[in-house]
């Protein structure tokens, strides 16, 4: 956690709405910053490995570009979908 906090803290010198705070650049922040969190914790953990990092795909979605680049090897249908329904889903609370 204490890499990723470090890292997210970073990524807001490289925003090119830095000094925005209108609803409209908030929005697309907040867009920056989902897509960005899930290549810091693929490239950390490929790092934290010995592994070489893995380039995005643009052709693929959220999530099978993230298991690609945690992974190293691009995912089945299957293994995508279930991970864009399971990181979609919110806890119920009491």
């Amino acid at each position: 956690m204490d890499a990723l906090r470090t890292l997210v803290s970073e990524l807001s010198y490289y925003d090119p709405e830095y000094n925005k705070n209108d609803h409209d650049a908030n929005i697309n922040k907040a867009i920056r910053l989902t897509s960005q969190i899930s290549m810091l914790v693929a490239n950390y953990d490929r790092v934290r490995q010995g592994k070489p990092l893995v380039e995005p795909d643009r052709s693929l979605s959220h999530a099978a570009n993230f298991l690609l680049q945690l992974n190293g090897t691009a995912p089945s249908k299957t293994a995508e979908r279930a991970f864009d329904i399971g990181s979609s889903c919110t806890p119920i609370m009491n």
